[in-house]
C-alpha cells in the first residue's frame, strides 16, 4: 500500500506551496528520496493504481498537513485540471474520492483563495483549513511543479505508464493544458 505525501515545491519567494510524500511500507519518505532510489522502492510501490497521496499545502511556510488517502495520479490531475478556469476567475472545488472533504479555489483578482473543508462541494460542514489566498503566479507555478513531480516519479517507476495508463495520460494532458492557460493568461497581462 503506498500513500504519497512529501515534495516541497517552492517558487521564488512563494509563500505557497503543495508537498508530498510516499508512505512506503507504512514509512513517510520524500518523492525526491523515492526518484532517486526508485530501485529500493520499486516493489513496495506496487502498481500504479495503488499508489495513494496526502498533500501538504503551505501559506507563508506555515505547512497545513491534511489528513486524507487518495490516488495521487488522479488527485494531481483533478487538481491541474481547475487551474484554466481558475485562470479564467471561476470559483472551482475538488472533492475528494475516498472521504467527504474538498478543496474550494476562489480567484480574488490576482490571487486565489485556497481552503479544504469537510463537506461536499455544495456545502461546507467545517474548514480543516481556513481560506488562505496564494497569489496567483505562486499557486499556478506551484501547481505546476506538484504535477511534474508526480509525473517524474511515474517516468523514474515506468516510464512507458506515461504513453499508456489513462490516469497517466490525464495527468499529462492537464499538465499541459494548465501551462498553455497560464502562459496565454501572462501574455495578456504584458500587452
Amino acid at each position: 500500500f503506498v500513500q504519497f505525501f512529501s515534495y516541497f515545491f517552492y517558487a521564488r519567494d512563494m509563500n505557497f506551496a503543495i508537498n508530498f510524500k510516499v508512505d512506503v511500507d507504512d514509512a513517510l519518505v520524500g518523492s525526491s528520496t523515492v526518484i532517486e532510489n526508485i530501485a529500493d522502492y520499486r516493489e513496495s510501490l506496487g502498481e500504479l493504481a495503488y499508489w495513494q497521496g496526502n498533500l501538504v499545502v503551505s501559506f507563508g511556510g506555515e505547512d497545513n498537513e491534511l489528513d486524507f488517502s487518495e490516488p495521487l495520479v488522479r488527485l494531481a490531475g483533478g487538481w491541474l485540471r481547475k487551474i484554466p478556469w481558475l485562470i479564467g476567475g471561476d470559483t472551482e472545488t475538488l472533492a475528494l474520492r475516498n472521504s467527504a472533504q474538498c478543496f474550494a479555489f476562489v480567484p480574488t483578482g490576482s490571487a486565489i483563495e485556497v481552503s479544504f473543508f469537510d463537506g461536499d462541494e455544495s456545502e461546507i460542514e467545517d474548514y480543516v483549513v481556513q481560506p488562505n489566498t496564494a497569489p496567483i503566479d505562486q499557486f499556478v507555478e506551484a501547481s505546476l511543479g506538484f504535477g511534474r513531480q508526480v509525473i517524474a516519479m511515474i517516468d523514474a517507476f515506468d516510464s512507458s505508464l506515461m504513453g499508456s495508463d489513462d490516469d497517466c495520460l490525464d495527468l499529462a494532458k492537464s499538465v499541459g493544458e494548465a501551462t498553455s492557460s497560464w502562459r496565454e493568461s501572462q501574455l495578456k497581462q504584458r500587452r
